[in-house]
């Protein structure tokens, strides 16, 4: 509010207290004198308080001013990248693999997740507009070693100081407004929670990060001035962060490895941390509760420890250097799932090519399910199951019509004398019916060559030969895959499963559908069996979490290893990206898995001969 406001209302306001009182009459009966020693002494309250406000609200914006009020978003960065800058500046017991609680998560750390935009790696703190920050710290008495810091934060005395925009500001904000002491140093050196953190993060190559990418500081004389033990305060916190960061998400953006991988890792605000740290009793036990918190990963982390035996912290030799690299990358997209899965789920495993649904970590149901090709392989994310639907229509997809269907067509109605099929023909064989805008069309009257195939809608009926079967299951996801039956049962005898254009289609269907519908609203076999028959799309009262997961290594109680096949090549992706340079990692597969050729016609026919089904030929390339 500024003056001039506060002194046009001076007036109103003194007259509203006075009829308030009962004495409005009492202005009448004042004289000139007694009304100007009023409205004096009015004005210059209203001065003070002006004043007053201007300075407060100064005040609570001095951090930012300081360090400037952009921030990068919170995400894992690409070491090669984040490291360089900071230079310069079996099929065992499934139940292991899961996880229903959430990880104990300190209260005051506020969660959020990562953003879609390429963030920049790493930001110098900024040159300040003013010292404000620092000598609003001088005139509250702050610590000494606190005024420092804030000096070297905003003044950047400290050469090197290098680190994300978003934990610069969380610094400034902490010291210049939560905290009146230091919480990593003292007056002899490092405090005792300095020295648990410190213990934690140089031991970081063994819960699968690099300790190498930390740049801890140093205190090597008895008595430190107060810049020095400022400079080691403010550079212990950027490290603490950085762990932090790099332990609850990973140290790579899940989409710069591969755009398979449409995760987002939950990230903690900086500021929250910070505050945590400082009230909690062991630092050091903080940062390992940042890590994943689900069975499977201290699991793997105890088999790295084992492969390296007992070796230096991060050594490795050439016989076990291939089992290393795919533990550590399959630990680092254990950062990417959820930190918490749900007490209830269906766990899709695209490498085992398996299906589960957990309850309270106990395996409820488990099948085989086929998975996507390498060619259209099935993408990796988390989403809620919606609706399950019994006999279900389908819709050609759009890159199915564009890519498969459309050349068919353009290749179709001939003429009298031609061997080419009818367009209707074609449409025919497939159990398809066509549709432009709602409006059947007649497919023999359209010169598919020349029209845009976008616009048409081609849908395959409900029956035995529809390529979704008797059920799907439905959770939204901008990759329009499912879960869902399919008529190609001999599809399921394969050890490699690997034949969908992205959606999982499930042995035993039914079955699931029994034991989800049994969850969510109670019902019998004999309920579902009635939904079943007649047919129907039944909304879930409350949505169950699906993982899609890609895990190539898993390890049971006994630190056995199960491998799986990399179906998708994302290991090495994921350990170039780790390592900064080309890395080829051969198969460790325990099993051997004999080569298998997708599906020919001829072998279908063969099938549905022999199962005394119709032949559906669209069954084997469509979802």
């Amino acid at each position: 509010m500024s003056l001039e406001t506060t002194v046009f209302m001076l007036p109103q306001s003194i007259e509203s207290s006075l009829e308030a009182w009962g004495s409005r009459d009492l202005l009448s009966n004042l004289g000139r004198t007694e009304l100007a020693t009023i409205l004096a002494c009015a004005l210059a309250a209203a001065v003070a308080m002006t004043a007053s406000m201007s300075l407060a609200a100064e005040t609570s914006e001095v951090a930012l001013q300081a360090v400037g009020t952009s921030t990068s978003d919170a995400r894992p960065e690409d070491p090669a990248t984040e490291d360089a800058k900071t230079q310069q500046t079996s099929e065992r017991p499934v139940t292991a693999i899961y996880d229903r609680a959430a990880p104990t998560s300190p209260p005051s750390t506020s969660i959020k997740t990562e953003k879609s935009e390429d963030p920049q790696s790493t930001t110098e703190a900024q040159e300040p507009d003013t010292a404000t920050t620092a000598n609003e710290a001088e005139e509250r008495e702050t610590h000494p070693v606190l005024v420092e810091l804030l000096k070297q934060l905003t003044e950047r005395q400290k050469p090197g100081l290098s680190a994300r925009q978003e934990d610069i500001v969380a610094i400034a904000s902490f010291y210049s407004a939560e905290t009146t002491e230091p919480i990593w140093t003292d007056e002899g050196g490092f405090a005792d929670r300095a020295k648990k953190v410190t213990e934690v993060i140089r031991k970081a190559d063994d819960w699968g990060l690099k300790a190498a990418n930390f740049d801890l500081p140093n205190l090597a004389a008895s008595s430190p001035t107060n810049e020095v033990l400022a400079a080691a305060e403010l550079k212990l916190a950027v490290a603490v962060l950085k762990y932090v960061r790099h332990a609850r998400g990973g140290r790579l953006r899940p989409s710069s490895v591969s755009r398979l991988f449409d995760q987002t890792p939950e990230v903690a605000d900086p500021l929250g941390i910070m505050k945590d740290l400082a009230s909690t009793a062991n630092a050091g036990e903080y940062l390992k509760r940042q890590h994943p918190q689900h069975p499977q990963f201290e699991l793997l982390r105890q088999a790295l420890l084992k492969a390296r035996g007992a070796k230096p912290t991060g050594a490795t030799t050439k016989k076990n250097s291939a089992t290393i690299r795919r533990i550590l990358a399959n630990m680092e997209r254990w950062r990417w799932m959820p930190r918490n899965l749900g007490s209830f789920y269906v766990w899709d495993d695209v490498p085992a090519q398996k299906v589960s649904v957990i309850s309270d970590r106990k395996v409820l149901f488990h099948e085989k399910m086929v998975v996507g090709k390498p060619k259209t392989p099935t993408p990796i994310f988390s989403s809620d199951m919606e609706y399950i639907i019994f006999h279900p229509s389908w819709g050609v997809p759009p890159g199915m019509k564009r890519n498969e269907l459309w050349p068919q067509l353009r290749n179709s109605n001939g003429g009298w004398f031609s061997s080419k099929p009818s367009a209707s023909a074609v449409l025919r064989s497939h159990g398809l019916r066509v549709t432009r805008g709602g409006v059947p069309v007649n497919p023999d009257s359209v010169n598919w060559s020349k029209v845009n195939i976008s616009s048409y809608h081609f849908t395959q009926a409900p029956g035995p030969t529809n390529v979704l079967g008797i059920v799907k299951f439905l959770f939204p996801n901008k990759h329009s895959v499912y879960m869902h039956d399919t008529p190609e049962r001999h599809l399921f005898g394969d050890r490699e499963r690997a034949f969908s254009h992205g959606c999982m289609r499930v042995q035993r269907p039914v079955r699931l559908a029994e034991v989800l519908l049994k969850h969510d609203k109670g019902w019998n076999k004999g309920q579902v069996k009635q939904k079943k028959r007649r047919g129907a799309r039944i909304k879930l009262s409350t949505p169950i979490a699906v993982h899609i997961a890609y895990f190539t290594v898993v390890a049971d109680e006994n630190g056995k290893l199960d491998f799986r096949r990399d179906l998708y090549g994302l290991d090495r992706r994921v350990l170039s990206k780790l390592e900064g340079r080309n890395v080829m990692v051969g198969s460790l597969s325990s099993k051997r898995i004999k080569r298998t050729s997708y599906p020919k016609k001829r072998r279908i026919r063969r099938a549905a001969k022999k199962n005394k089904k119709p032949f559906n030929p669209f069954s084997s390339v469509l979802d």
